[in-house]
């Protein structure tokens, strides 16, 4: 690794933690071969609980929920203690 290489990671480390700690993004990688973005639980539903989502259940009780926006998986690793908002009626 160069040190400008070095010096990138480090900069992009900071803007990283800055942005989970204002966001609640964990992640960004690819999934399935799309750009995938992990956030926190609560972030996921304030984004997208009004819309339309799905979950993938594994077998431990636990789930992942995912929506596609614009090419972009964002998605979210529920555990099965945590609670999922309720959707609202009106859907």
């Amino acid at each position: 690794m160069t040190g400008s290489e070095l010096l990138k990671i480090h900069k992009m480390a900071k803007e990283f933690s800055e942005l989970y700690s204002r966001t609640g993004l964990i992640d960004i990688k690819k999934d399935g071969g799309m750009p995938a973005v992990q956030v926190r639980v609560e972030t996921f539903f304030e984004l997208f609980g009004d819309g339309e989502y799905e979950y993938i259940h594994h077998k431990n009780g636990d789930a992942t929920i995912f929506a596609v926006y614009d090419g972009v998986k964002y998605l979210t690793y529920v555990f099965k203690c945590d609670n999922i908002p309720e959707r609202r009626k009106d859907e």
